[in-house]
């Protein structure tokens, strides 16, 4: 079921979403809120309790039983075009953790992800942000050592919008590169490849997603979005925004 677009002029693109194992996501899963808001008069919560496994359509897949657990938008299917080798594209976020967020040390939540594919088949993620206490934000790429991109350590992630941009040229080759920019500040240059060989196609995903589950109950985490956009060039990345 797709459930949301954004569209809007200038330099972005039109995203098309849809909730992502759908079959498996809970009423509390997204919804909107007027309280916590960085643009305009709403923004999306995600909340993901323990046990809130995605299920894939045929089945087939169960996140319950692979250690997983998620609530996410993906724009998989969607009609969304999809980002391929030589593109140099922009993405930007504004992200919000409550300080009310309990976190086990050294749980992988991921809250963004460009997913690779090959044709119809899903690969892997070829780059993440993802959450891990006690060392904040960090980028997961091909390639990457873990936890050693931090972009936001943990001291500084709860209680306040962070505005994240991220530019990405995709290439299987070593000349492909990374930047992230967070509240303005670039924080990440890395150069190197960005995709692999077999899977050249990115489709999008973002909200909370936990892998490697302990055996102990997870605890609810809440992830506020507002300002989702992807575009061509710097055009609007780092200015405000008028919903």
């Amino acid at each position: 079921m797709i459930i949301a677009s954004a569209t809007s002029a200038n330099a972005f693109d039109t995203l098309i979403w849809k909730k992502s194992s759908a079959p498996g996501f809970r009423p509390w899963g997204l919804s909107t809120s007027t309280t916590t808001v960085r643009y305009g008069k709403t923004s999306e919560r995600f909340e993901l309790r323990a046990g809130d496994c995605g299920l894939s359509n045929d089945r087939r897949w169960n996140d319950c039983a692979n250690d997983r657990e998620r609530h996410e938008l993906t724009t998989w299917g969607t009609g969304t075009h999809h980002s391929g080798t030589g593109d140099n594209v922009w993405y930007r976020f504004s992200v919000f953790w409550p300080k009310s967020n309990v976190t086990s040390r050294g749980q992988d939540t991921s809250h963004i992800q460009w997913f690779a594919m090959n044709g119809n088949r899903g690969c892997n993620p070829v780059l993440q942000l993802v959450h891990t206490p006690p060392f904040g934000l960090w980028a997961k790429g091909v390639g990457y050592e873990k936890y050693g991109t931090t972009v936001i350590p943990e001291k500084e992630l709860k209680g306040k919008w962070h505005d994240i941009v991220v530019n990405v040229l995709w290439t299987p080759h070593d000349h492909g590169y990374v930047q992230i920019f967070v509240n303005g500040k670039r924080k990440i240059t890395e150069f190197q490849p960005t995709l692999t060989f077999d899977c050249q196609l990115v489709h999008l995903k973002y909200g909370i997603y936990r892998w490697d589950i302990p055996s102990e109950p997870t605890p609810t985490t809440v992830t506020y979005f507002d300002g989702v956009r992807r575009g061509r060039n710097e055009d609007d990345m780092f200015k405000e925004l008028n919903e």
